[in-house]
């Protein structure tokens, strides 16, 4: 329906800034076809709330960021993320997962959640490096990132309260994005 005589030649739609990085360097173009796809969505439906999920984080904010930058008369609500009773994200790939790979998948998410309480009293390195040679030893085959960022703008500037751990890695084939809140308070200067 939207595009009726096939995709062909057509202007796309950018948001700069929050599309770069994360899903968006692992993915080149893969944010400009949302926010394209997305507006054109918008444009017919012209509706006045529209809900995304916090699992893929950064295309919740590139929502958010396209609705005010364009000053669509549309309310963003974020969803929490369906969780499996390991604690990751809900995806529908993971059905693809061999008995042995949701093993890898059950394990990587202890080792996460460990460290996730342990990042919400302190960010380090020594932490995420840990947690990195974790993942890699329970047979996660890539981790394309594991960071610690603010929430607001998924930069990496020290005022802000609010923190997620943002993840991404293969197990297979398969790719596991998630985000976990931090929400830390960070201590005033003087």
């Amino acid at each position: 329906t939207i595009y009726p005589n096939g995709l062909g030649v057509q202007s796309f739609v950018d948001v700069p800034g929050i599309s770069m990085g994360y899903c968006g360097g692992s993915r080149p173009g893969h944010f400009k076809g949302v926010a394209t796809v997305v507006t054109k969505l918008f444009n017919l439906v012209q509706p006045d709330y529209a809900c995304f999920g916090e699992k893929d984080f950064q295309q919740l904010k590139l929502i958010e960021k396209l609705v005010q930058q364009n000053a669509l008369p549309i309310v963003i609500h974020a969803c929490p993320s369906i969780r499996l009773k390991n604690g990751i994200s809900y995806s529908s790939r993971f059905k693809n997962f061999s008995t042995h790979e949701k093993k890898i998948l059950d394990n990587a998410a202890k080792f996460i959640y460990e460290h996730l309480i342990e990042l919400k009293h302190n960010v380090t390195s020594i932490i995420l490096d840990k947690l990195k040679k974790n993942l890699l030893e329970v047979g996660v085959n890539k981790i394309d990132y594991l960071e610690v960022r603010n929430e607001k703008e998924l930069s990496f500037a020290s005022l802000y309260e609010k923190y997620r751990l943002f993840v991404a890695f293969y197990i297979g084939n398969i790719r596991v994005i998630d985000n976990f809140a931090l929400h830390y308070k960070v201590k005033n200067k003087k």
